[in-house]
């Protein structure tokens, strides 16, 4: 579940809302590609940031005094929703590396709540407080995902099954250019025959 949080104090959070980011992140990516022009068969790589993310999120708001107080909220994955404990990360950046009609995606997350959940596994946390600073590399892990729409299209504009077994199946390409761009090297492939 993806939901907005408002910051209160040093470092305190309240739920305020689920928020759709599937959506958002297709349509950003189909204006990068009309205005990059990568070609029907092309692949592009493109990017957006946590803060550019929250603000596009934040601009469907019907609240103008929400959109105006933008630098109070944060963008944040609730990773374990459906369970008793709670696994909170604030999303940082999207990484995308697109095909047509689709393109995995690496998120850098911010490892910012893990605990109890009080109200039951089908609520959202209503406030934690965290002493995480997201400036801080060990705070931070990835996740691959993968949207159904690519920089000409898709099937839908949403992400791709999560927990299948296709989550995340990248092809060498696409799994070098994105770990490229967290600064990871190209592996040497293990296993293979000479």
């Amino acid at each position: 579940m993806f939901a907005l949080y408002k910051l209160e104090g040093a470092r305190s959070y309240r739920f305020v809302r689920r928020v759709t980011v599937g959506r958002i992140l297709a349509d950003y990516l189909s204006r990068e590609g009309e205005s990059r022009s990568p070609g029907p068969e092309g692949r592009m790589e493109w990017e957006i940031s946590g803060n550019d993310l929250r603000h596009l999120v934040m601009e469907g708001f019907p609240s103008p005094d929400e959109a105006r107080k933008e630098s109070e909220f944060e963008l944040i994955i609730d990773a374990t929703y459906g369970r008793a404990d709670a696994l909170l990360l604030q999303i940082c950046h999207v990484w995308g590396f697109a095909d047509p009609t689709w393109s995995p995606i690496l998120l850098r997350l911010c490892h910012l709540y893990e605990g109890n959940r009080p109200h039951g596994p089908k609520t959202p946390l209503e406030t934690f407080k965290t002493d995480v600073d997201c400036s801080d590399p060990s705070a931070l892990v990835h996740e691959f995902l993968y949207l159904q729409w690519g920089h000409h299209g898709g099937t839908q504009k949403n992400f791709g099954r999560i927990g299948f077994t296709n989550g995340a199946l990248l092809w060498p390409e696409h799994l070098d250019n994105l770990l490229s761009r967290i600064g990871y090297t190209k592996a040497s492939p293990t296993g293979s025959k000479k």
